[in-house]
């Protein structure tokens, strides 16, 4: 099984400015998973990721109402970029699952962008 490079679990805790939530302390957040909530003004994103099985999900909501709901699979890197002014996380997938990388940007607003690799014939 593949692994994943992940950034360490404070630096996830400060990018989302919350302490992680641990599914099983007893087994460790890298094989059970861990979560994180971050809300700025209107809007929140609920970050969920088992680092062992390298996926997740992310739900990203304004005023509690779900725009963003993705179940993330084979997940390859997540990494953290800092300027003066924003914070995001980046995640990058199996080149095989045709997508580009997911970027979340946590500060100074929230948002996000993805998309395909593949040529959409509609």
């Amino acid at each position: 099984m593949k692994s994943i490079n992940i950034p360490d679990l404070y630096e996830l805790e400060y990018l989302f400015e919350c302490n992680a939530q641990v599914t099983d302390e007893e087994v460790g957040w890298y094989y059970s998973g861990v979560s994180f909530v971050l809300e700025r003004d209107l809007m929140g994103i609920e970050f969920y990721l088992i680092p062992a099985i390298r996926s997740g999900s992310i739900r990203i909501s304004i005023n509690r109402d779900t725009i963003i709901d993705i179940d993330l699979e084979n997940i390859i890197e997540i990494t953290i970029k800092r300027d003066n002014q924003t914070e995001v996380i980046e995640m990058n997938f199996d080149q095989d699952n045709f997508v580009q990388p997911l970027i979340v940007q946590t500060k100074p607003i929230i948002k996000a962008k993805w998309g395909t690799l593949r040529e959409l014939n509609l």
